[in-house]
Parts: C-alpha cells; sequence; structure tokens
C-alpha cells in the first residue's frame, strides 16, 4: 500500500525577508488565493501573531521539504491542491518515485520517439490505431530486464 500525501507546495515569505517554507504534510490546510494566476501573491494576516505573511506558489522543494514527505522507496501516491476564490479547489493525483541514488535511469520521449510522428501519435491511438515504433516494447522490455529505471517525458 502506498502513502497518499496531501501537498500544497507554497513558500511564506515573512516582512523581514526571511523565508520560512510551509511543509507538505498529510493533512493540509487549505490556503485561499485570489487569484490562479503564478504570479500574484496572497496576503495572509496570522492569528498567533501581528505580523503580515506573504504566500507565494512555488514548484520547487528544498531538499528539507523532500525529507519530511516521508516516501517510501518505488511508488508514493500524491495529491496536489490548488484552491482559488473562483473555481474552489481542484486536485490533482499523481505517483512520486523514489529511487536510490544509484539506480540505473533512462530517460525516453513519447512524442515522435515512441510514436511514428507526435501529431498522428495524439491522433491515431484515439480512434484505436497503434501508432508506436516497430520494435519499441520489446526494446523497453529489454532495458528493464537489464536492471534500469524507465522515466517517459511527454508534451502531452
Amino acid at each position: 500500500m502506498t502513502n497518499l500525501h496531501e501537498a500544497i507546495i507554497v513558500e511564506e515569505v515573512m516582512e523581514i525577508g526571511e523565508t520560512s517554507p510551509i511543509i507538505p504534510t498529510r493533512e493540509v490546510s487549505v490556503r485561499h488565493d485570489q487569484s490562479s494566476s503564478d504570479s500574484e501573491h496572497e496576503t495572509h494576516n496570522t492569528r498567533s501573531s501581528r505580523r503580515q505573511s506573504t504566500f507565494r506558489k512555488t514548484l520547487r522543494l528544498s531538499s528539507d521539504q523532500i525529507k519530511k514527505l516521508n516516501l517510501r522507496e518505488g511508488m508514493n501516491e500524491m495529491v496536489f491542491s490548488v484552491t482559488t476564490a473562483y473555481q474552489g479547489t481542484t486536485r490533482c493525483k499523481c505517483n512520486v518515485f523514489r529511487w536510490r541514488y544509484d539506480d540505473k535511469v533512462v530517460i525516453s520521449d513519447i512524442d515522435g520517439t515512441i510514436t511514428k510522428s507526435d501529431v498522428l501519435g495524439h491522433i491515431f491511438p484515439l480512434v484505436g490505431k497503434d501508432w508506436a515504433q516497430s520494435g519499441v516494447a520489446q526494446l523497453f522490455t529489454k532495458i528493464k530486464n537489464n536492471g534500469y529505471q524507465l522515466l517517459y517525458l511527454s508534451a502531452r
């Protein structure tokens, strides 16, 4: 069974210039943004003190924040949520894999590499037509059997 984490990735920037990260945990209180724009900020008054804090979204976690997620080796299920005043809360489930530092990894593009072409690779699978390069499944099976982890990239 995998860990289910709910994460909000924001940083709290205090008036005195320090950065104090809010760590994603299993139980997170959702903060409401005034906007869904990444470039706009929300001002939040805390009850515990009279200082004003500004929150901004970030796409990168620090090493300490990643450690506090308590990811297990292998697959970990995550839920990210974004809350805006206009659209409410949107949740996105994903899997985060924790590999060992010495794991061997092969990174492969999908669009135009596994599929015969990028554009038709979008359309043909919708109508049930296989548009993969011949021999790709066998190639990736051999890569996996040789002890490599596979990471796929896609613009889709």
